[in-house]
């Protein structure tokens, strides 16, 4: 919260915010075997930001190994862009499942 000391704005800033770890989440895919490769991809470049190539590679590692991490974010961020690849998965009616972890 700004405050005014002699005419210039500074921040107050507490102990407590100075000594705050960012805290970050993974978003993870889980692999279903129903949920369309198409559907996938799609959702990594338009709610992720991936390249095509990047997004095709990812989907081959979640299909492989049954879930991938694709993205780091803020909790904020990383439900935007949860709510983003749901909206496209609902309009391929396809049930993949993302799930949002605190990062270790």
């Amino acid at each position: 919260m700004p405050v005014e000391n002699e005419g210039i704005l500074e921040r107050q800033v507490t102990s407590s915010t100075k000594n705050e770890i960012p805290v970050f989440y993974n978003v993870i895919f889980w692999n279903d075997d129903v949920t369309p490769m198409d559907c996938v991809v799609d959702c990594l470049v338009t709610a992720f930001d991936k390249d095509p190539l990047t997004a095709l590679s990812l989907t081959f590692q979640i299909d492989s190994t049954d879930k991938g991490i694709v993205g780091t974010y803020s909790l904020d961020e990383a439900y935007e862009r949860v709510d983003r690849a749901e909206a496209i998965c609902a309009e391929y009616s396809a049930p993949l499942l993302i799930t949002v972890e605190e990062v270790e």
